[in-house]
């Protein structure tokens, strides 16, 4: 049977190999707050590699037997809508294992 896989509306970020999906209605800070956490100082032993962006506005959930993968599209990868300055390039991840999923109101 082939990888199930869906594009979701969300804003996608990674420290190590593990992902955050944040999700919400336009307007609700995705981006802002994906922002804020690739420019988190790094510390502690769960911080050996700086946050990455895995994609923004828009993520492929991919189904991997027992576990769910993210990725960017490609047309999208390694860029950012920063509200008030426009689309910035920045350091990406092409797969993460998806961990948790953040709904914001």
């Amino acid at each position: 049977m082939p990888d199930a896989t869906e594009l979701v509306h969300g804003t996608c970020v990674a420290l190590g190999r593990t992902a955050a999906l944040l999700r919400g209605p336009s307007g609700a800070g995705k981006s802002d707050l994906a922002l804020r956490f690739l420019f988190l100082a790094r510390r502690g032993p769960a911080a050996l590699e700086p946050p990455v962006l895995v994609a923004d506005d828009q993520v492929w959930l991919v189904c991997n037997g027992e576990r769910i993968l993210v990725r960017p599209p490609e047309t999208i990868r390694g860029r950012m809508e920063v509200r008030g300055i426009g689309i910035v390039e920045v350091k990406s991840l092409a797969e993460a294992d998806l961990a948790l999923v953040v709904d914001l109101a």
